[in-house]
């Protein structure tokens, strides 16, 4: 069993989460209003001391964020079932033929066609085609200055360029991924930041500590770093 506090003030009740009336493990139980949180062992249960009037916010990689209001029922009884519901992910209908992907559709394109702008009804249909050029090739004697510094230069920019292009692709597929699993309400409603606002709130500090948060599945540690951020955040406006 992890526990990982406990508090004078508040009774530790025993809960236990589930879906479909399975017991699920790893999934993070916070009482937001102690600030102070648990994880789920293997059959879904936890412990967690909490008193009448608790939020307990609850989140799972792939499952639906859920709050749960603590009653004098819940205390009455020392025990909590919280079932959760898995997210649902939908992809856009897929066409499947059996058709080669070397098939050509005829109505598209028809075998001996001349292609062109005007076939294809592009624009600078008049254009005549450019003449080519034959290749050149080296001859003895020809004198050819290159500047091989300058292109090794052009080159390595060009790279460091596309190296920390994608490296902010991934660190914003991490982000959304993070919005995803907290909900946009944790932000509107929590952090009190609005949805418009969400991509300058994570502009104003360091992501990469939530980001491996987010990857070690270390959610307690995501959201008080995101209250503390949300806090300095809003000094700023």
């Amino acid at each position: 069993m992890h526990t990982l506090f406990s508090q004078e003030d508040r009774v530790a009740i025993i809960g236990k989460t589930t879906s479909n009336h399975n017991g699920l493990e790893n999934i993070h139980i916070i009482n937001k209003t102690a600030n102070k949180g648990t994880i789920t062992i293997a059959d879904g249960t936890f412990k967690i001391p909490v008193k009448i009037g608790d939020t307990l916010f609850v989140s799972g990689l792939i499952y639906k964020n859920k709050y749960i209001i603590i009653s004098k029922k819940h205390l009455d009884k020392q025990f909590i079932l919280i079932e959760i519901e898995e997210k649902a992910y939908h992809i856009k209908d897929v066409f499947i033929s059996n058709k080669s992907i070397f098939y050509v559709d005829k109505t598209i394109y028809k075998a001996g066609e001349n292609v062109t702008n005007k076939s294809l009804g592009l624009p600078n249909q008049n254009n005549k085609p450019k003449e080519t050029i034959d290749s050149i090739g080296f001859k003895p004697g020809l004198k050819m200055s290159i500047n091989i510094e300058a292109i090794y230069r052009r080159i390595n920019g060009d790279f460091k360029k596309l190296k920390k292009l994608n490296a902010l692709k991934k660190e914003s597929n991490y982000l959304d991924k993070i919005q995803n699993v907290l909900g946009i309400s944790f932000f509107t409603e929590e952090l009190h930041i609005p949805k418009e606002a969400i991509p300058s709130f994570f502009n104003s500090f360091n992501t990469k500590p939530i980001i491996n948060n987010y990857k070690n599945n270390n959610v307690l540690q995501l959201i008080e770093s995101l209250f503390r951020n949300a806090k300095n955040y809003h000094k700023k406006e």
